[in-house]
């Protein structure tokens, strides 16, 4: 997938396998993350890791199974 020049948004962002995919996004020239998660340190921490390379990043605390998180 090519994601250069995107802006995606990443539900579990904080840890595992979210995480990991928060990071390959940045490296492969995504333009921004938007780190998403239930755990707002941790989606932060990952949004500061991957936001001091090339592409820019975002921690949004929100619980994707609550459609007022999402709406929000």
């Amino acid at each position: 997938m090519d994601v250069a020049g995107k802006v995606v948004v990443v539900t579990g962002g904080a840890s595992g396998i979210g995480r990991a995919l928060c990071r390959a996004l940045a490296a492969n020239g995504a333009t921004a993350v938007v780190v998403s998660d239930v755990d707002a340190p941790g989606a932060a921490e990952v949004a500061d890791e991957i936001g001091m390379g090339a592409a820019r990043s975002l921690a949004i605390a929100a619980d994707v199974a609550s459609a007022a998180d999402v709406q929000t």
